[in-house]
């Protein structure tokens, strides 16, 4: 019984759901700058998910290649920009980059609520005349980690859709900032065209 609560605190400290912390691009650091011409300057952040502390999701990028890439964008011209996969260009290390959407992202780069059940397994196991008692000690846990897990993917979901970038304008003179979501094994570095 002593291994067994000694195994529920272990995997509690070490495995326990996380929150998810809401991304607001205004806020990211642009590091990487790349100017399409005299008027439409780009820059970009691979590290949407670790500037607000989000490891679960930053871990799970990493299991799949796939990442949240921030972006900002600044249009000096006269004319309003459409940011449209069919007229900005991205290009990943010399190459056109795997555009994925949120969604798809979403439903890869996520925690799994179920795996918390396991905690149910934990508890005492008693023998008693020869009849075996459990004592679900460990559900209570499961089902909180769970209900966390769930709440933070649903929150990562409709931050990530209400930033992508896709289907957006850029008035004249002004800035925009969002996400675009890219499969990429290099995360070399990113250049942009603007076809319009």
């Amino acid at each position: 019984m002593k291994n067994n609560f000694l195994i529920l605190i272990a995997m509690s400290l070490t495995s326990c759901a996380s929150i998810y912390r809401t991304i607001n691009t205004d806020k990211i650091e642009y590091t990487n700058y790349s100017k399409i011409n005299d008027s439409i300057e780009v820059s970009y952040n691979y590290n949407t998910q670790i500037s607000f502390n989000n490891e679960r999701y930053k871990k799970a990028e990493r299991r799949i290649d796939f990442t949240a890439v921030s972006i900002k964008i600044v249009n000096n011209s006269s004319k309003e920009m459409t940011i449209d996969p069919d007229f900005f260009k991205i290009i990943d290390d010399g190459k056109p980059a795997t555009i994925i959407s949120s969604e798809q992202y979403c439903n890869n780069v996520r925690q799994a609520p179920e795996s918390y059940l396991v905690y149910a397994l934990i508890g005492p196991w008693i023998i008693n005349n020869g009849a075996i008692i459990y004592i679900p000690f460990g559900l209570g846990i499961g089902l909180l980690n769970l209900g966390i897990a769930a709440n933070a993917n649903n929150e990562h979901k409709n931050n990530m859709k209400n930033l992508e970038l896709w289907g957006k304008i850029v008035n004249s003179k002004s800035a925009l900032t969002g996400i675009v979501f890219i499969k990429s094994f290099t995360f070399g570095d990113l250049t942009f065209n603007y076809l319009k």
